[in-house]
């Protein structure tokens, strides 16, 4: 990541096998590390062999770069939503997001639309946003190869910028049933603020398969049980993790709570306690 630590090790664009679309609800729990050492909990975590008695197997590396918009006026926010343009395995996508539970700053089940970056795509996107009463303008030029100055040709603004290195770990249930039922994403996430770089370390557990739904809290159980004191379960979503920070960084209160870069155990408790009561 630009300016950021290596992750373990070095890791690579991977293309979707299913590189048509995907539009649907998903369901995911996720557990921040807040360690001393982070990288080393990492480690342990990708070395596991199993949880709970479901198998750990090794899928392939990422590193992803999610740029998100909104209008001048937070209207995307403002109604729990968010449109966003992801680059990975030498590809662009262009995903909008609602959410159905507790909205955008818990996470709970919600709806997704992804689309391979083309005009049709942004197109339907936007038609997808004026059902919300979100009016956005067909970009006076479309631009295949530049997907982020193109979005912002429809009168939306960047609202965060944010490179993530993921390690995968397919969980299953035995050698013989080889159905992935969740995904580990063992995540080093990059927010690049116009100041500084701010990293920090978390895992995403999401259902694969409907079975997987069940036991998407018997694996995050597991995981608090072998690394409880390490791992704090996380309520808010990679953007409003990151849009505190970004406010707690401006107003400094984070000043001298950064190891280089990565947020210290003190300073993830403080922003736990301003998502939780919305105030530092």
């Amino acid at each position: 990541p630009r300016n950021g630590r290596q992750f373990i090790s070095q890791t690579r664009f991977f293309a979707r096998s299913d590189m048509s679309f995907k539009s649907g609800r998903e369901l995911e729990v996720v557990l921040l590390v807040r360690s001393a050492d982070p990288l080393s909990t990492l480690r342990r975590i990708a070395d596991l062999p199993s949880v709970r008695g479901y198998l750990l197997r090794a899928g392939p590396s990422k590193r992803i770069h999610d740029v998100y918009f909104d209008t001048p006026e937070g209207s995307l926010g403002a109604r729990r939503m968010n449109l966003r343009i992801r680059e990975w395995g030498g590809s662009y996508w262009i995903t909008w997001k609602r959410s159905l539970g507790l909205l955008g700053w818990r996470r709970k089940e919600r709806r997704e639309l992804e689309l391979p970056w083309s005009r049709e795509s942004l197109s339907r996107t936007i038609t997808e946003l004026a059902k919300s009463k979100i009016i956005l303008n067909e970009p006076p030029q479309f631009d295949r190869f530049h997907p982020i100055e193109t979005v912002k040709g429809t009168g939306l603004r960047v609202l965060q910028d944010r490179e993530t290195s993921r390690l995968v770990r397919n969980v299953v249930k035995s050698t013989a049933d080889g159905e992935v039922l969740v995904e580990l994403a063992i995540d080093s996430v990059f927010y690049h603020f116009e100041s500084q770089v701010v990293e920090l370390h978390e895992l995403e557990v999401e259902a694969k398969a409907k079975k997987g739904r069940k036991i998407l809290e018997d694996v995050k159980d597991g995981l608090l049980d072998l690394f409880g004191g390490e791992l704090h379960p996380w309520r808010w979503g990679k953007l409003v993790t990151g849009e505190m920070i970004r406010k707690m960084l401006e107003g400094g209160v984070l000043q001298g709570l950064l190891d280089g870069s990565r947020l210290t155990p003190e300073a993830v408790e403080r922003v736990t306690k301003a998502l939780e009561t919305r105030e530092f």
